[in-house]
């Protein structure tokens, strides 16, 4: 087989990933906090801002969850609505 060209996407990708990307976001909270993290709040977290590192993300989910669990009385979508009121991320 002889290639002539290789084409990327803008970040160099060859392959798409986001459902690894995501399954390993998802584990990773499931397993530090207890509590099943559904696709639904990844792609909240997404659309706030501020997460194109999935450590990040990871991060902001396990808070979120143990923000909840440990008296906030704001549902996960409230929470993740005032990241995005701050701009995004967890900074």
């Amino acid at each position: 087989m002889q290639v002539d060209s290789i084409i990327l996407d803008i970040d160099g990708v060859m392959v798409d990933v986001s459902e690894s990307y995501r399954r390993a976001i998802a584990d990773t909270i499931e397993s530090l906090s207890g509590e099943e993290f559904p696709p639904e709040r990844i792609q909240l977290l997404k659309n706030a801002g501020g997460f194109n590192d999935d450590w990040e993300l990871t991060d902001a989910g396990i808070l979120c969850t143990l923000a909840k669990r440990h008296g906030n009385p704001d549902n996960f979508a409230s929470l993740v609505q005032k990241i995005e009121d701050n701009g995004g991320g967890l900074g």
